[in-house]
Parts: structure tokens; C-alpha cells; sequence
């Protein structure tokens, strides 16, 4: 028994009691209206007093309405209890759900959500409870699967792919590194030695290779490829809608907009809406300030371009520089230069360097505006010469116009002009034929006349036979056995001479000299005083009356020894004015003896007579004949 008689300790005991019975009652269950269950039970009155209610012990009468109505204040509990029953019946039967998704609202009043699609799979699970299980549908790869290309049937996640949108830019998840990117660009390039190898201009894309790079710029829309070391440059420009698909050191570059390489090594491309197609550093490049335009080098090696709309197909070392709209086909070191509207289709180290002008073959140079020079294989330079002209140099040239009918050359339709000779099975007709060079030249006319110029006017003379001229005076005499004439050493040119007339030709050049000469025989290293007289007689002129003058001037031969067949000649003789054709030129030796004549340093130096041939008239020809009677 507790000791009473201490009243500490009877507090102390009394307070104990109250507590055990505090903890009893907060652990017992709290009994309202009768025996628990699933429908309710049967009411009655509550126990305990004090303690926590469990939800699952409390029961409702389901014979009493439930009420959705907010209860008043002091209602009873079970009154409570039937609210909330009221409540629950209505988010059961009635469509009044809200549906949000990502916490956007979607839709209020909803009663029936509906589960579709072939992963969903929905099972009831006793009277009260539906599973809904989603199936996961695709299998995804990991990121390390990704990056290796290991992946089998796995689908990429977005977090499996190697690709990131960082500044606006869409790059390698791997392999971000090097500068910011053009806004908007898309760079999947992996592998860069310098941090600046990116695509730095907005709206650009490399795809892939190492190295490559698109500088940062105003233009936009530029693309390269792939490849090695390929650069789009704008430096001070802004390059717009260019590319580069492929290839290693390729370089788009200055005012270059819209352009192209497709691949190739080392090729440069500096004009505008160009094309370099591939082949090793070909270059179209700009000559003035302004960009060179439209022109286009398919392939080839170390081909150049500095023009407009200019075209170099192929070839090696191939060059249009300062032309327009000129192309070059194709061989080895082919130039047009300057010309436009030009081509040279092929072969080796020809020039063209006219407009309107084409050059083929080995050597071969147009070097004026219309010109054609075609050549063929032999190592030597074959030019034009003048506008508009033909030159053709082959060993053989052969033209056929008519064949049999197997197809083989009819020789009467073949012209064929081989090593000089010409063969003619047909008629050739033509307006006019020019041969030689320019100031030299001979013309074929539509008539059939021939007229030439410069050095392609041949030399001719016109002949004095002595022994049938007149003779004056008695010292002059004619030798029948050796067919000569004898000037003694006793002649006076007063009494003494030979006297002939000369009708010059219808082929005489008007314009041009007549040279005269006396063929003799020469016995000792002096020469004699030979002298000529000679007047012109101009037709439909007045007659003239007056002689001129004029002493030997040149020996055509040196002499040795014994008796010298020997040519001397007299000063050239001037048309005068107003000089036709058939003009007589009227002419006398002398041998003047004594040096009466004055012309010479002293009397004639022979002793004895001397012995003379021919006179003859040298002169060139500009024609053959002449196109009218008396007009030239």
C-alpha cells in the first residue's frame, strides 16, 4: 500500500494515475455509433471520452441523406460525416473533373478521361480499383551508344544525341569548343586545330570534316561540306550564299557571293556567282576593284581566270585574263589575253589576244580582232597578221566538196595544197585570195587579176640588146664575132653614143624606180667613164626636150684578174609626175673618155677599147598587166 501519512508522495501517486490513465485513453480506439464496417453500422451511443479518432473506425447510418450542403456550425458529427458522404457522391457521379497538362489548363467538367494508344494497357483490380499501365513502346540508346554508333534498333533520345543548341547555334554535344557561332547556324564539325575553325556567320552550316571554318561577317547562308582545312573568308566583305562541299584547303574568299567549289585541293575562288568545279588550285580571281562575275573552271591544274563570264573547262596552266565572255577548252598553257568573245579550244602555248578571235593547235597566236590561226604539231609561233584573217599553217591541207558513192574523196570535188604544190580537181571561186603577210601580199581578184604589195613585188627588167641599137659617131662599132659593142678610147660624148627607147609595161609599179645597168667586160681594176643620159617621155604630157645626167655608182663584182664578165650600175631613175603606163623613157651611152661631162675625178683610166653586152632597166611589178587599156 502507498503510505498515505506522507502527503508528497500521495501527490506524487495520484499524478502517476492520472497519467497512465491519459496515455491509456490516447491509445485506445474511440467507438462512434456502433460496430465499424464497409456500409455503416447500426448507430448507437459513442464511448471513451478522450483519445484520437481513426478514420477507419468512424461509421455513417446509411439511412440517413446525405447532404452536399455546407453544414451550420454545432452540427453533430455524424452530421458532419453525412456532408462529406454528400460531397464524395457528387465527384463520382457527376462529370466535373479539370484536366491540365504541364500545368496548362486544358478542360473543366470532365467525367470520363479515355486512355488510347497501342501502349496503354487498363486492368480492373477487384471491385473498386482500374491499373492503367503504359508500355514503353521504343527502346532507347545511352548516350556513350550514341556517341559510338552503337545503337543496334534503339532509338536516340534527345538526351542521347550528340547535338546541343548553344547561343542560337546547333553543334556537336561532344565537340562544342572553338568560338561563339553565327546565330542560327549549324555546325557539326568535331575536330578543329584553332578555335576560330567554326561556322561564325549566322544562317551557315558545316556539316562535318576537321578544320574548317566560315569567318564571322554580315553574310549569311554560306555552307561547307566537309573535307580539310576549307575556308569561306569575307575579310572586309560580307560574303552571302556560297560553298564549299568538299576537298582540303579550298578557299572561298572577297567579293564572292552566290558561288561555288564542289572539291579538289588548294583552289581559291574570289569572283561572284562563279563555279570552280574541282582539280587542284585553279583560281578565278578579280583584276580591278570591281568582282569579277559569272565565270566558271570545271577542273583541271592550276587553271586562272581574271574576267567576266569566262569559262576555262580543263587543262593545265590555262589562263583568261582581262576578257569577257572568252573561253578556254582545254590543253596546256593556253592564254587569252585581253580579247573577248574568244576561244581556243585546245592544244599547247597558244595566244589570243584579239576579240572575236580563236586560236588552235600548237603555237598558234590570234593577235587581232576576227583573226583564226590554226596550227598543226610543228614547235614553232604561227601568227596573224592583220583583222579578220585566216592562217592556216599544215604540212598538207586538203579540201573535198564532192565523194563517190561509197563515200570515198571524188577527185574532181579535192583541192589539195601539200609541201607548196597545189592539186585542183575542182573550180575554186571566191571574192578575192590574199597571200603573205601584212604589207606584203598578193591578191587574187573575183576577175582573176593579180596585184601585189610591199616585198611581194617581184623584180623584173626590160632589156637593151647593143648590137641592134642606133649608134652615133664613128668610135662606137659592133664585134659580130664575140656579139658585142666596141667603145673605143678616142669617144667623145659629144659625137659619140648609143640610143635606144624603152616603153615601160603595163605591170610596172608606177611609183617605183627604174635601175639601170650596162653589162661589159671588165680587163683591168679600172673602170671605165661610163655615162648615161636619159629623159622621160610622159604620155598625153608635153614632149621633153632636156637630158639628165648620171654617172656609173656601183660594181656588182669585185674584181681579180683577166676579163670580168661585169655588172655596173646608174643612179636610180625617179617616176615623174603624172607617170603612166607605156610611158617612153628614152636613154644614150657614153664613154666619156676625156671627161667632158665633168662628172668624174679625171679622164677614163683604160687604155684601149672596151667591150659591152646589154643594157637592161630593172624595176618592180605590182600587177600582171594591167585591169583597163591604158589605166592601170
Amino acid at each position: 500500500m502507498p503510505n498515505f501519512g506522507n502527503n508528497r508522495y500521495y501527490e506524487n501517486y495520484l499524478m502517476e494515475l492520472f497519467a497512465s490513465a491519459r496515455a491509456y485513453n490516447k491509445a485506445s480506439v474511440l467507438t462512434l455509433g456502433g460496430i465499424a464496417g464497409p456500409s455503416g453500422g447500426i448507430g448507437g451511443p459513442p464511448g471513451g471520452i478522450i483519445g484520437y479518432l481513426p478514420q477507419t473506425k468512424v461509421a455513417y447510418d446509411t439511412s440517413e441523406t446525405a447532404s452536399s450542403l455546407t453544414p451550420a456550425s454545432g452540427m453533430s458529427l455524424l452530421d458532419n460525416l453525412n456532408h462529406i458522404r454528400g460531397r464524395i457522391t457528387v465527384l463520382e457521379e457527376v462529370p466535373n473533373l479539370a484536366v491540365a497538362s504541364n500545368n496548362s489548363f486544358v478542360m473543366s467538367g470532365v467525367g470520363v478521361m479515355n486512355f488510347t494508344g497501342s501502349g496503354v494497357v487498363i486492368t480492373v483490380s477487384g471491385t473498386s480499383q482500374v491499373n492503367i499501365d503504359i508500355a514503353q513502346v521504343t527502346t532507347f540508346a545511352t548516350l556513350a551508344e550514341s556517341q559510338a554508333g552503337v545503337i543496334g534498333d534503339k532509338s536516340v533520345p534527345p538526351s542521347g544525341l550528340p547535338l546541343r543548341v548553344i547561343n542560337d547555334a546547333l553543334v556537336r554535344a561532344d565537340g562544342y569548343g572553338g568560338n561563339t557561332r553565327g546565330q542560327y547556324s549549324v555546325d557539326l564539325q568535331r575536330a578543329r586545330a584553332e578555335s576560330n575553325q567554326v561556322a561564325g556567320s549566322a544562317y551557315t552550316v558545316i556539316v562535318g570534316g576537321q578544320n574548317n571554318k566560315i569567318d564571322p561577317s554580315e553574310g549569311y547562308w554560306s555552307f561547307i561540306g566537309g573535307g580539310y582545312t576549307n575556308s569561306i573568308l569575307p575579310g572586309a566583305n560580307s560574303i552571302y550564299g556560297s560553298a564549299i562541299t568538299a576537298g582540303s584547303y579550298n578557299v572561298v574568299s572577297g567579293i564572292a557571293d552566290w558561288s561555288f567549289i564542289g572539291a579538289g585541293s588548294e583552289n581559291k575562288m574570289y569572283g561572284c556567282r562563279s563555279f570552280i568545279g574541282a582539280g587542284y588550285s585553279n583560281e578565278i580571281r578579280r583584276y580591278t576593284t570591281a568582282a569579277v562575275e559569272r565565270s566558271v573552271i570545271g577542273g583541271g591544274d592550276s587553271n586562272l581566270i581574271y574576267g567576266n563570264r569566262c569559262v576555262i573547262v580543263g587543262g593545265y596552266l590555262n589562263k583568261v585574263e582581262q576578257a569577257q565572255y572568252s573561253s578556254v577548252l582545254g590543253g596546256y598553257y593556253n592564254t587569252i589575253s585581253g580579247g573577248s568573245y574568244s576561244t581556243i579550244p585546245g592544244g599547247t602555248y597558244n595566244l589570243v589576244n584579239g576579240s572575236y578571235a580563236l586560236a588552235q593547235g600548237r603555237k598558234a597566236k590570234a593577235l587581232h580582232d576576227g583573226s583564226t590561226v590554226i596550227t598543226d604539231s610543228r614547235n614553232y609561233y604561227f601568227s596573224s597578221e592583220m583583222d579578220d584573217e585566216m592562217a592556216l599553217r599544215f604540212k598538207r591541207l586538203k579540201v573535198a566538196t564532192l565523194l563517190t558513192a561509197t563515200g570515198t574523196e571524188n577527185p574532181s570535188g579535192t583541192f589539195i595544197v601539200s609541201s607548196g604544190v597545189s592539186s585542183f580537181g575542182m573550180g575554186v571561186t571566191v571574192p578575192n585570195i590574199t597571200i603573205g603577210t601584212i604589207g606584203n601580199y598578193t591578191v587574187i581578184d573575183s576577175n582573176g587579176h593579180q596585184t601585189m604589195s610591199g616585198t611581194a613585188r617581184p623584180w623584173r627588167d626590160e632589156l637593151g640588146e647593143l648590137l641592134l641599137k642606133a649608134k652615133n659617131g664613128t668610135r662606137i662599132s659592133n664585134n659580130l664575132t664575140e656579139g658585142t659593142v666596141v667603145f673605143s678610147d678616142t669617144c667623145v660624148i659629144a659625137d659619140d653614143w648609143i640610143i635606144m627607147n624603152v616603153q615601160l609595161n603595163h605591170d610596172k609599179d608606177l611609183q617605183s624606180d627604174l635601175h639601170p645597168h650596162l653589162h661589159f667586160i671588165q680587163t683591168s681594176s679600172g673602170v671605165p667613164n661610163w655615162l648615161l643620159h636619159h629623159r622621160w617621155q610622159t604620155n598625153g604630157l608635153v614632149k621633153t626636150t632636156g637630158w639628165t645626167y648620171g654617172k656609173w655608182t656601183n660594181l656588182a663584182f669585185e674584181y681579180d684578174s683577166g676579163n670580168l664578165n661585169q655588172i655596173i650600175e646608174f643612179p636610180p631613175i625617179t617616176p615623174p609626175s603624172g607617170v603612166s603606163i607605156s610611158d617612153i623613157v628614152q636613154f644614150r651611152i657614153y664613154r666619156d673618155t676625156d671627161n667632158d661631162s665633168t662628172l668624174f675625178d679625171g679622164d677614163d683610166p683604160i687604155v684601149g677599147d672596151v667591150s659591152a653586152y646589154m643594157y637592161d632597166i630593172h624595176f618592180q611589178i605590182d600587177s600582171l598587166g594591167s585591169d583597163d587599156e591604158y589605166v592601170k
